[in-house]
């Protein structure tokens, strides 16, 4: 009787952290993509008022390269 409680409470213990993780992450996953999408759209438009035609797809490539840059140095 104790073997398998010892046994099943960790597991539970395990499952609830995990589908709390999964949903933590999820959640700040939807919430990045979105400003993301909001940032990109902005910095585009804040760029053609100076005549920079720059795609906002672009704008993101150069974020990320940027920040990963920065991390390694």
């Amino acid at each position: 009787m104790w073997q398998t409680l010892q046994l099943i409470i960790p597991v539970l213990y395990m499952l609830c952290f995990g589908s709390l993780a999964y949903v933590l992450v999820t959640a700040l996953q939807s919430g990045a993509d979105a400003y993301g999408d909001e940032f990109n759209e902005s910095t585009s438009r804040e760029f053609e008022d100076i005549f920079l035609f720059i795609p906002p797809q672009r704008i993101n490539q150069l974020r990320i390269t940027g920040a990963i840059t920065t991390f390694m140095v």
